[in-house]
């Protein structure tokens, strides 16, 4: 393994499960290990060690998984046998596999779950290594990075229509895991960052990676961004953020964290860089100045961070759900926050700058501006493990996600805000009554993913 374990589990008399400082999950034979011969088969990642069970037969894991849903996993082929929604800011999450793996109970503050668990099916193994995926701005290009250090760079469409990636020179820019990307297809460059604290430039022309090396004392690279033109390359991790300039590596601007920084943004012009951090702070920083940053306090750690298209405000998301405007050259809230009930992972402004998308766990809202105060406009339920998404219309009328990780797969999903009406901006009590699957035209299927339905 790749770090020191912090939890052991064991299922059978031959069946070992270990999680590391990193939140990745082994299975090891014992009799493997004793013969000498011991190869770990990777199971996926958790943001939560304690949250682990296995069936008793051994065959099965179950784990909170980064993104807030609960997985489950078989442990001798790897397929993922269900993707169940959580309410991941409901506290600590706990599961428990029935003994022959065939039903799972999960247990929050709030709630206790139970969940048929189906038949699983083998997937490719090399796709189980995949760590990190990205989209370019305008939702055409997927780059997927992958655990041994290699990336992937695929169309949309490739992967919308499951073409098979075309067997090529698989080149190794990471000694470890990918866990950060950001694109600039417009420019032809990619950036990827490692759990070493490395990043990483490449050319998406023929995915070949670049000289320098762009080094952090300390990993793992919590988020990177690229610049208009590709100059400046932006990346955050335990350290604080770092600015670096694509073409020789030399560091521009070091910028200081509270705690780790989670979240940068670069400003369209390129003159300022914005940084999170996990104690939530903003942090924007003048480029044409030496002064400190200025700085403004959110209610808890700063995972997304985005520019308006004229450069003039920057909204913020943050793990307690609230979804702040600034203005982008004094750090000054624009307005109350938007508060939803899952953190906002992503956001993007349209072109126009009237609306904001935010991504949370299982939703995609669009928000209108109303002066300084903000408003749902339209709400859509997505389907799970869903990781970063791109406007791919003018106006943002429409959005483009990508994820996968946890099935081992790319899969991309459009969201189409014309003609879907008015979204839901609270549930009253009248509403309770409603027939939200019509409604939405929308149901959940037996993997507890959403399913678009005709009536």
């Amino acid at each position: 393994i790749d770090a020191d374990p912090v939890a052991i589990v064991g299922a059978t008399d031959d069946t070992l499960v270990t999680v590391d400082e990193f939140g990745d999950i082994v299975s090891w034979s014992l009799a493997e290990a004793i013969a000498g011969v011991a190869r770990g088969r990777f199971l996926g990642v958790t943001s939560d060690p304690q949250s682990l069970s296995l069936s008793d037969d051994g065959r099965s894991v179950a784990y909170l998984a980064a993104n807030g849903h609960v997985v489950v996993r078989d442990t001798e082929n790897e397929a993922v046998r269900l993707i169940a929604r959580v309410a991941a800011n409901d506290g600590p999450t706990r599961t428990q596999l029935a003994p022959d793996g065939s039903a799972l109970a999960t247990a929050s503050e709030s709630a206790l779950r139970l969940w048929t668990v189906a038949a699983g099916r083998p997937v490719v193994e090399s796709r189980v290594g995949i760590s990190a995926i990205a989209l370019d701005d305008a939702g055409q290009v997927v780059v997927v990075g992958y655990r041994d250090g290699h990336l992937q760079i695929r169309t949309a469409a490739q992967i919308d229509e499951r073409v098979d990636a075309i067997e090529d020179i698989a080149y190794i820019g990471h000694g470890g895991a990918i866990v950060a990307l950001a694109v600039n297809a417009a420019q032809g460059v990619i950036a990827s960052g490692a759990r070493d604290g490395v990043v990483r430039l490449w050319q998406l022309a023929t995915g070949a990676p670049r000289t320098p090396y762009l080094r952090h004392p300390d990993g793992p690279i919590n988020a990177l961004a690229i610049s208009r033109d590709a100059g400046l390359i932006a990346s955050a991790a335990a350290d604080g953020a770092r600015l670096w300039t694509a073409e020789t590596g030399e560091l521009v601007r070091a910028i200081p964290a509270n705690q780790a920084a989670l979240s940068v943004a670069i400003s369209p012009d390129g003159t300022a860089v914005a940084s999170g951090d996990a104690a939530g702070n903003v942090f924007v920083t003048s480029l044409a100045s030496r002064d400190s940053p200025s700085a403004a306090r959110a209610q808890a750690a700063v995972i997304a961070l985005a520019y308006s298209t004229d450069g003039t405000r920057l909204a913020s998301g943050d793990r307690s759900g609230r979804v702040q405007l600034w203005d982008a050259q004094t750090v000054e809230p624009l307005g109350p926050p938007l508060v939803l009930p899952q953190a906002a992972r992503w956001l993007a402004f349209s072109d126009d700058g009237a609306h904001l998308t935010v991504q949370t766990d299982h939703w995609i809202h669009r928000v209108a501006f109303a002066g300084a105060l903000a408003a749902i406009e339209s709400s859509r339920m997505i389907g799970v493990d869903r990781a970063t998404g791109a406007p791919i219309v003018a106006g943002s009328d429409a959005v483009r996600l990508v994820g996968g990780r946890e099935r081992g797969v790319a899969e991309v999903e459009d969201v189409v805000w014309q003609g879907f009406g008015s979204g839901v901006t609270a549930i009253v009590d009248s509403a309770q009554e409603r027939s939200w699957q019509h409604v939405l035209q929308l149901e959940i299927d037996s993997n507890a993913d959403i399913v678009e339905v005709e009536y």
